[in-house]
Parts: structure tokens; sequence; C-alpha cells
């Protein structure tokens, strides 16, 4: 949003976005053509905000029944807290812990992932 309102100087032509979701349309060399189709979220350098992303395989994740635009949301903030609860803080059943003000993407992506410890959200 900040290079959309123009406070970032980017080169132009530039697509902002670094998430995004839609089905399969082509894959690249060594890819399975089955994926052709699928409903994936995709995270991208750049241009996630055009009708048309070209992703890596790699970051182009399969989301199942998971609704699209809900998918969307998910991008860089889902595996940032993943990591943060998982690999860094390294929380474990019977663990406290604090997410001081989890009203962005991240903090509640962060606390949902700790209910799987039995934790419950404030």
């Amino acid at each position: 949003m900040l290079v959309r309102d123009g406070h970032f100087q980017v080169p132009r032509l530039f697509v902002p976005g670094f998430e995004a979701s839609g089905h399969i349309k082509k894959v690249g060399e060594g890819v399975d053509v089955n994926r052709v189709g699928q409903p994936v979220t995709a995270l991208t350098t750049a241009g996630a905000y055009a009708e048309v992303v070209v992703a890596p395989a790699v970051l182009t994740l399969d989301v199942g029944t998971l609704p699209l635009r809900t998918a969307a949301g998910f991008g860089w903030g889902t595996p940032t807290a993943y990591d943060l609860v998982n690999a860094v803080a390294w929380v474990r059943p019977g663990d406290s812990v604090l997410i001081h003000a989890a009203a962005g993407g991240v903090g509640i992506l962060a606390a949902l992932d700790l209910s799987r410890f039995g934790g419950h959200p404030v």
C-alpha cells in the first residue's frame, strides 16, 4: 500500500503486491503438470496485483478448500508467524506466551498457531 500510495519510489512500470491466490493456469519446466487447475496461494517478489502472476513452484502452495480470498491473505504472514512460534521462540505445551497487540496479520496468525498448544487468544 505504501508503494501504491507513492511513499516509496520504484521504477515504472511496477506492479505491486507480494501475495496472490488463484488457480494454476500453466506450469514451467520440471513442475508437475497435474498442478494445473489447482487452487493455490503464491508468494512473489512483486506483481501480485496483476490478473496473471508468475511465481516459483516452491512458493506456490495448495490451499485445498480454503476460499481464495482468505488464502490470499495468508501469504508471507503465515510462514512468518509459524516460524516465530516454532523456530524462534520454540514454544512448547505448557509455555506462557504474550503476543503484544496481536492486531496485525502476523500476530493474529501466531495466536492461532499457539491455540494448537491449548492456548487461547485474548
